[in-house]
């Protein structure tokens, strides 16, 4: 783990850290809701980039609310600590962003993608914590 202003860190848990194992999710959905938007807008009149950051803060916003279990105990206990304002508002947009940046220039890159969030969210979602691998394997 990377550590920087004392407690915060670069690369670590998401209550305490900028970037997380879910950072690579984000990524990936990135890569997936770029090719979605480049398909639903094809003409390229909204500017997608925003776009996909205004959802991007929409699921960040509907996230926190999970955290603080607005959706019950158990949805509570799976996400395992509120993320940290860092990864919530900086961390996680900007690896979006950077799935825009990757699909934009490699759009092939939409199969890895889809394949890999498929089967990390699947893996994820078999675990008690919604953290558990990323502790397993850090």
């Amino acid at each position: 783990m990377i550590s920087f202003m004392g407690k915060i860190m670069l690369i670590g848990d998401k209550t305490v850290a900028f970037f997380d194992i879910w950072s690579i999710e984000h990524l990936m959905v990135g890569i997936i809701l770029t090719f979605i938007l480049n398909k639903t807008f094809p003409n390229k009149k909204v500017n997608l980039i925003l776009l996909l950051l205004l959802i991007s803060g929409f699921w960040e916003c509907s996230e926190h609310y999970l955290e603080e279990g607005l959706l019950g105990s158990k949805i509570q206990d799976w996400f395992a600590g509120i993320e940290h304002w860092g990864n919530r508002l900086i961390g996680d947009n900007l690896v979006m962003a950077m799935g825009y940046l990757i699909y934009n220039k490699y759009p092939k890159s939409i199969y890895l993608a889809g394949i890999f969030s498929f089967v990390f969210f699947l893996f994820h979602l078999c675990c008690p914590s919604s953290m558990d691998i990323q502790n397993i394997l850090f």
